[in-house]
């Protein structure tokens, strides 16, 4: 039987075997990856993006704020306002948007965010206090500085979670070759 086959078919043969190998890992790589694909958009779609957004809006009131505050001479009455303004009106309504994005995804990067989110809150609270209670400019302009620090530090942190709990999702994908006699269960 050895001498029916020649060299020539035996190395198509050969080649064929690597070509169908070569192509089911290539499958099951393709299939990976677009599953994980489809539940980081998943996770995208219900958490990252509304959190991501309510992030932003931090920064932006913050450096507004800080913006409004640190330029030209305001006096502590102005500073003071300014900062009680804000607090009021935008940053506790960000605070209980973010806290309720966090409680409504019962996922890993919401607890771990929730901790850090009261953290930061309570420390910008402490931070808001000291302006108020500020009796010259520079004192009020220093604890609003550290007021920037902080949320820059917490938007840092908050997006580093972000990221790394992205990048670990991991989606799950149907096999290439399906038994076809295996029973579905409905």
């Amino acid at each position: 039987m050895i001498d029916l086959i020649s060299a020539s078919d035996i190395i198509a043969l050969l080649a064929l075997g690597a070509s169908v190998i070569t192509w089911r890992k290539s499958q099951a790589t393709e299939e990976r990856i677009r599953a994980d694909s489809d539940e980081r958009s998943k996770f995208d779609y219900i958490f990252a993006n509304p959190l991501t957004a309510r992030l932003e809006s931090l920064e932006n009131e913050i450096s507004e704020l800080f913006e409004r505050c640190a330029r030209g001479n305001k006096s502590v009455p102005e500073i003071q306002e300014a900062v009680n303004k804000v607090q009021k009106y935008e940053h506790t309504d960000w605070f209980f948007g973010v806290d309720s994005i966090l409680k409504n995804h019962q996922a890993c990067p919401s607890n771990v965010l929730s901790s850090k989110l009261y953290s930061y809150w309570d420390k910008a609270s402490d931070h808001i206090n000291q302006i108020g209670e500020a009796t010259s400019c520079d004192q009020a302009k220093e604890a609003l500085r550290r007021l920037r620090s902080l949320s820059d530090k917490f938007l840092s942190e908050a997006r580093t979670v972000l990221f790394e709990h992205r990048a670990s999702i991991k989606g799950s994908s149907d096999p290439i070759f399906v038994n076809l006699f295996r029973k579905k269960s409905f």
